[in-house]
Order: C-alpha cells, then sequence, then structure tokens
C-alpha cells in the first residue's frame, strides 16, 4: 500500500499562521515574541545604560557600586527594567533594594569576574533564578562560597518582586571554583546549561536548568588546559576573567588569563558536554609577564572571537577553524586610552568594551565584519556613572516553541499517524480535529471517516514541563488518471530512470511507472550520455616555510566549462598562498558531472636564523653584544649606540632603553627579521657643582678647573656670571670645564655665581643655581 508523506512545508507554514493569528487576538500572549529582557544593562559605580531607544541612553542612575561581578534583567515584553544584582544585594527597577534582597553569597568584595548571572525560569515567567560565585583574590585565608543559586519572584510583595527565602543561597558546589560562568540555552531540553570551570584542573561543570528546576548533578568534561598556578607571584591568576558562548550554544570561548593562550570547545547543548578544545598561542603586546587576558565575546554570527589583555581589544578569525590559522588571524581591533575589561553583546546587535574607571562604554558595531572593517567607536555610549571591569551577563530567551510535528498520510485509505519526535512521553494526549477522536500515545493513529480540513491538537504533560501544540491539515481521497510525459535528461555516465531502469548510453526510452490505483504514467526520455570530464593537477611549492605555493587542475572531456572547487575552499583553476598540505580539487562540467585530483604542497624550511642574545637589562655606559647566527646579510635599526649597522655582531651600547630589530636573508635567500630589547638600568648619582676652585697651577687637576659633575647628563646649559650680572663662561657641554679665563685673560679672585639648567637620562629636568669662590 503506497503511503503519501504530508507536506511538513505545509505544516509549517500552518503553524506559524496560527502563531500569528493567536498573537494577534491574544494580547496578553506578547512574549511570544518580545524579547526585550536585555534592554536595561547596571554595572560598575551607578552606571545604567537603556537600548530602548535608537541610541543606547547611559544617562540613567543606579544605586549598583560593584568593581566586577554584575547582572540586570527587564521585562520581555515591555523593556522595563525589573530587577539588578552585585552578587551580594537584589534592588527593584526603582533602585531600591528588595525586601529579603541582602546577603546573598556572591564575592564579598564585589570582584568576581563573572560572579552574578540571570536566568529565567524556563516554565514560569514570574521567576528567575540569580546563580553566584565567590571571588579568588581576596579573601585570606581562602573562604570559598561556592556556586550557589537564588530565586527572585516577581509575583511576591504584591507584584513589585522579592527574593524567595526558602530558596536562598541554594548550595550547587563547594569546592573552590574560578570566576568564570556562563550559560547556554537550549531548545532540545527546553532549559539552560550553566556552566562554570574548577580550579587547578580541567574540569568544566555544567548544571542543567529546566522546567524542574536545577539539576544538582552537574556533567563533568575533563577537557583543555588545567587552570593551574604557574607563577607563584600571581597564584590566582589562572582563576580569573571570562568565559563566553556563542548564540547558537554549540561553541565555549576562554581566554586563560596569565597565558598566552586562548582556547575554545564544542559545546553539545543536548548532553551538556564540552570536547575538541582548540588551543590558541597569541603573542600579543603585553610588554612583561604576567600576560593578562579578561574579557571576550563571540560576534553575533559566531564567526570572530573578541577577548582583552587590559592594553587591547583583540580579534580572531574562526571561519578557518584550526589553532594555527586562528593565532594568525589575531589582529588589534584598537587600544583604547584606558584599559579594556569585559566585553558584552547587546540587543542592538553590537559588542560594547567597558573600560577601567571610565564613564563611557566604547563599541564594537559591525562585528561580524574583519578587522579593521568591524567598526571600534570610541565613547560610544556616555555614562552617569562609571564603568569598572565587567558588563552585565546577556540574560537568555525564556520562550521554547513546541516541537514540529511528523505526520504520515495515506489518502487512499485516509489513515494517518502522527508523532513528535522530540517528545519521549508516550502519555501525549491528542485530539484529531473531529468528534470522538481523542487518543493517548507517541506516536498515534488515526482513520479518518471522510475528507475535509483538521485541526490537529496534542497536550503535552512532561514531569519538566507542558504545552498545547497544533496543526491543520487537509484530509484529502486520492485518484489518478493514466497519464504520460516526456522529458530530457542528461547523465555523465549512467542514468536512472523514474521506473529504476538504469541507462549506460544516449537514445530515446519509454518508461511505464504504475501506481497501487492502476493508473500507469508513460515516460518518453530524449536521453543524452555527455561523458565524465577527466582532471590533471599540479603544484609548485612554496619557500621560506611561507605560505607562498600554488596548484593548477586543466579539466578536459565531457560537457565543458567547468567550474573548479578545492578543498581549501577556493575556486578556479588556479590557487596560490598555499602552505604544505594535501589538497584536493573537484572540476564539475556544465552537465553536473565532476572528477576529482589531488596534490601535495611543500615548503622549504623558513630562515634559521637566531639572535646569540635575548633581551638585556645593562647599565648606564655599559655595552652588550648582540649576535646573529646563520644570516647571511644584516641590516641592524636604529643605528643609535651601535658599533655597526651592517655586521653579524655589533656592540650596544643606548643611553635609553631600545628595541633593536635586524633583518636580512639567510644562505639561502629567505628573509628575516629578528627583534630584541636592551634595557637601560639608569640610576643616577646627584649632580655636584664645587663652590670653590683654585686655577693657580699648583694644586690637583680637578682643582685647576669648574666642572659640573655627574654620571646622568642629557644636555645642560651651564652659565656663570661676574658681580655686575655679566655672562663670562656658558656651555652647553658637561666636559667642558671653566678654567677661571674671561676672552683668555684669568678673571679676579672673587665670588662668582651660577645657573645650571640639565635632564638627566631618567627624564628628570633639574634647575640649580648658587655662587663659586674664585681662589689664587
Amino acid at each position: 500500500m503506497n503511503k503519501q508523506k504530508a507536506s511538513i512545508l505545509q505544516f509549517q507554514i500552518d503553524f506559524l499562521r496560527k502563531l500569528i493569528l493567536l498573537g494577534l487576538i491574544c494580547i496578553s500572549n506578547r512574549y511570544i515574541y518580545a524579547q526585550e529582557q536585555n534592554n536595561n544593562w547596571v554595572f560598575g559605580y551607578g552606571a545604567r545604560v537603556n537600548f530602548g531607544g535608537p541610541v543606547p541612553n547611559g544617562s540613567f542612575f543606579s544605586s549598583i557600586n560593584s568593581n566586577e561581578q554584575c547582572a540586570s534583567v527587564s521585562d520581555p515584553i515591555t523593556g522595563n527594567l525589573l530587577f539588578f544584582t552585585d552578587g551580594v544585594s537584589v534592588w527593584r527597577g526603582n533602585n531600591s533594594l528588595m525586601p529579603n534582597g541582602n546577603n546573598l553569597m556572591g564575592g564579598a568584595y564585589l570582584s568576581a569576574s563573572q560572579g552574578a548571572l540571570i536566568v529565567p525560569f524556563p516554565e514560569n515567567a514570574q521567576k528567575y533564578f540569580i546563580f553566584t560565585l565567590d571571588e579568588m583574590e581576596y579573601d585570606v585565608p581562602p573562604v570559598y562560597n561556592g556556586l550557589r543559586y537564588t530565586v527572585v519572584d516577581m509575583s511576591l510583595d504584591g507584584g513589585a518582586g522579592d527574593v524567595d527565602v526558602n530558596n536562598k543561597n541554594v548550595l550547587l558546589f563547594s569546592d573552590s571554583l574560578t570566576e568564570k560562568m556562563t550559560v547556554v540555552r537550549s531548545e532540545a531540553i527546553r532549559g539552560y546549561w550553566v556552566i562554570v570551570h574548577r580550579c587547578h584542573n580541567n574540569e568544566f561543570l555544567a548544571y542543567k536548568v529546566n522546567g524542574c528546576g536545577v539539576d544538582t548533578v552537574p556533567v563533568i568534561s575533563a577537557v583543555g588546559t588545567p587552570l593551574v598556578t604557574t607563577d607563584p607571584s600571581y597564584p590566582n591568576l589562572q582563576f580569573l576573567g571570562s568565559m563566553k558562548a556563542n548564540n547558537d550554544g554549540s561553541r565555549i570561548g576562554m581566554p586563560i588569563d596569565n597565558s598566552k593562550f586562548v582556547e575554545l570547545y564544542d559545546f553539545d547543548n543536548v548532553t551538556g558536554v564540552l570536547s575538541n578544545p582548540l588551543k590558541i598561542e597569541i603573542n600579543d603586546n603585553t610588554p612583561n609577564p604576567p600576560f593578562r587576558k579578561y574579557g571576550a565575546s563571540f560576534s553575533p554570527d559566531g564567526t570572530k572571537f573578541y577577548f582583552t589583555n587590559l592594553i587591547s581589544v583583540y580579534q580572531l578569525d574562526l571561519v578557518n577553524y584550526d589553532s594555527l590559522s586562528v593565532a594568525n588571524s589575531a589582529v588589534i581591533v584598537n587600544t583604547p586610552a584606558f584599559p579594556p575589561f569585559q566585553i558584552e553583546e547587546a540587543p542592538n546587535g553590537r559588542l560594547y568594551v567597558g573600560l577601567g574607571n571610565v564613564g563611557r562604554l566604547d563599541a564594537i558595531t559591525a562585528p561580524n565584519n574583519l578587522a579593521p572593517a568591524c567598526g571600534y567607536v570610541n565613547n560610544a555610549v556616555l555614562l552617569n556613572g562609571v564603568c569598572q571591569l565587567s558588563l552585565p551577563p546577556k540574560v537568555p530567551d525564556r520562550n521554547f516553541l513546541p516541537p514540529p510535528f511528523d505526520i504520515d498520510f495515506n489518502c487512499s485509505n485516509l489513515q494517518l499517524t502522527a508523532q513528535i519526535n522530540q517528545v519521549s512521553s508516550t502519555g501525549i494526549n491528542w485530539n484529531m480535529g473531529v468528534p470522538n477522536s481523542n487518543l493517548t500515545g507517541n506516536p498515534i493513529t488515526f482513520t479518518y471517516p471522510d475528507t475535509g480540513t483538521v485541526t490537529i491538537t496534542a497536550s503535552i504533560n512532561e514531569a519538566c514541563y507542558a504545552f498545547v501544540a497544533d496543526t491543520v491539515f487537509n484530509v484529502y481521497q486520492c485518484a489518478c488518471s493514466p497519464s504520460s510525459s516526456s522529458l530530457n535528461a542528461t547523465a555523465c555516465l549512467n542514468y536512472t530512470a523514474p521506473s529504476g531502469i538504469v541507462y549506460s548510453s544516449s537514445g530515446i526510452y519509454t518508461d511505464t511507472i504504475p501506481n497501487y490505483l492502476g493508473c500507469d504514467s508513460l515516460i518518453t526520455i530524449n536521453l543524452s550520455i555527455t561523458g565524465a570530464p577527466v582532471i590533471n593537477a599540479s603544484s609548485v611549492s612554496g619557500t621560506c616555510g611561507q605560505p607562498n605555493g600554488t596548484a593548477t587542475a586543466t579539466a578536459t572531456g565531457g560537457a565543458g566549462n567547468y567550474a573548479y572547487s578545492w578543498s581549501n575552499g577556493a575556486t578556479g583553476n588556479f590557487i596560490s598562498g598555499l602552505t604544505s598540505g594535501s589538497y584536493s580539487v573537484v572540476a564539475t562540467d556544465q552537465n553536473g558531472c565532476s572528477a576529482t585530483s589531488q596534490v601535495i604542497v611543500s615548503t622549504t624550511p623558513a630562515s634559521g636564523v637566531v639572535l646569540n642574545a635575548g633581551d638585556t637589562i645593562i647599565g648606564l655606559n655599559e655595552s652588550v653584544t648582540l649576535g646573529i647566527i646563520g644570516g647571511d646579510t644584516y641590516n641592524w635599526t636604529p643605528t643609535n649606540g651601535l658599533s655597526c649597522f651592517d655586521c653579524p655582531s655589533v656592540i650596544a651600547s643606548p643611553t635609553s632603553s631600545t628595541t633593536y630589530t635586524v633583518t636580512g636573508v639567510d644562505s639561502s635567500g629567505c628573509p628575516y627579521t629578528r627583534v630584541v630589547n636592551v634595557v637601560v638600568d639608569i640610576v643616577c648619582s646627584e649632580l655636584f657643582v664645587p663652590d670653590i676652585f683654585s686655577p693657580n697651577g699648583q694644586g690637583s687637576v680637578e682643582n685647576e678647573k669648574l666642572c659640573v659633575y655627574s654620571n646622568c647628563v642629557k644636555s645642560m646649559n651651564l652659565g656663570i656670571y661676574n658681580r655686575w650680572g655679566e655672562l663670562i663662561f656658558s656651555t652647553d657641554d658637561q666636559t667642558a670645564c671653566w678654567d677661571g679665563t674671561y676672552k683668555g685673560e684669568p678673571v679676579m679672585t672673587g665670588v662668582y655665581s651660577y645657573r645650571l639648567f640639565v635632564e638627566q637620562f631618567d627624564g628628570e629636568k633639574i634647575e640649580k643655581s648658587g655662587v663659586i669662590t674664585l681662589t689664587k
């Protein structure tokens, strides 16, 4: 018996049409479409931004005073601020403290990077969870309040909202956790995953939040780099900073503080498991350890990842998703005047950057674009308050749609089979849209007594959620009559006709297709077998370890007009900029026939030139020898303080800290660039001018002339004046001393005055004056 599959597209269109009609009739159900829960951000010292208008408005004031931890939520329909928290206290939208909204057990110093997170109840529009974490850097000895949650019920206190005292500071995990916390929305579980990371190991804990509440048993994923103390000078830095999920919940990103690394992970929002860590080494512009990393955010489309290192905002391109490609894509988006910390996505699709202790936010206005086209804007939002380190995390959407129907319909006997695949319960209550058609089960089968349009309804009451889904369906009787048609067909080597017969040569064929009612369809097929193309591919290797290899493909045969597709995503018969590896190419002709070939691209090694010295600290007037091993030509810059600019070995004697760069080619002709820092540690002694000297040729050499004594003079001017104020000696050279003469003649004994202006190598400027006694 032939069963005809009902059109899923018809059901989707019917379902959406009914939802729209329902929304127009039932204004109270506007929450189906509204998503204004992130309309207000509250953070820092009294700062609040409203995103409800065409331009973000930061002129509002709030009661919060938090260094880092903060979270806020707005009414998903009206966009009005409901409440906000610093992880210790909870305030209403009017800045008044909730009656029971104190003594939450977030970080007592309000300094956990992501120490507060608001998550809606999936099945209750009046309730919210506040998840809190403790800070890591201040408690001595350490106090670990762990991961806890508190429930806010907006129906309490006459609808003004309050903390549910029976569900306050509920402990989920008591061992030490990092300050990283994020949330992922999951349609599959009709709820959320709240994800944290343990200290001293590589374990992520994912807590399921659904209509039954918070599952106290986490899903544990031991994956990626263990967050352990590697530098006793900064024992807690690895535990600080951010962890973020992309918008579809498929990936988690985490900069690792006090390291050069950013890690990305796949996330299964059905099971809560993290896997496939991608470790990316970033050589950023941090001048000296520790290598800080703090804020982070994916772009809205998930193709870019942004992070901050307290100096600059960086972008990573995730399109080519491997460690080397992502690391090579790292680019500075902007270096603000103040340290950049947290990055958050706003309802307008832009990313906003929090600047430490400043009354403004910067913005990335087109975050899906590659930098610099991502559009960084300084001073994008001016605040009636002060931003500190963090911004409020995004509150996920609460509205979960009913899962789709799966329907099989047999039009010959009007029998319909329906099921809902995403629901495990067999206790779904169905009404098939006609009298006496109530059924229970999943799937169910029902035979209609007649044709017509019906509304099929499924009432689902699971342990953790309940909803009603329906769809409109046309019950019809199928019939047929004999028919004939013709078609033109083209194939590469073989063609399978509708009846299932396979033809391998060109010609005209007649195909007969019977149906279950005895009505045959006759099809005349005008078949052309074109043959498949043949492809040859060749390559040219790269040089000097650079991605400059090439590959060429040439197709012949088939129907011509070939389109080429390479395994690296390139098109065309010639591709360049290739690294070492294997590349396959598919050539497809105008009839869709294709052939495949493969080439290997190799690359000669990169320059092996090395410096014989690393970054060095010397004292003022000291030297250090810098040399290149393995080079063929050399060009040192800058040349100040160097004994030679084109030698393999030079003596550097800078008077201030200098970064030297040497470039050239090696013996294989490969270019190289090497950089070394020579830091001059300047310690200036006392600046001294004698107050008496005797140029009579009878004493020590030091007593014969008046000199300026200092080991630290960068520039100077000395003037000596007689009793009438006439300038009788002047010099800008420290080595030029006064010998007691004026215009070549000895001056009289007596008292002379001087004025001295000096700029030292350490940057200090000194003005000094006094008198000098000249004796004979």
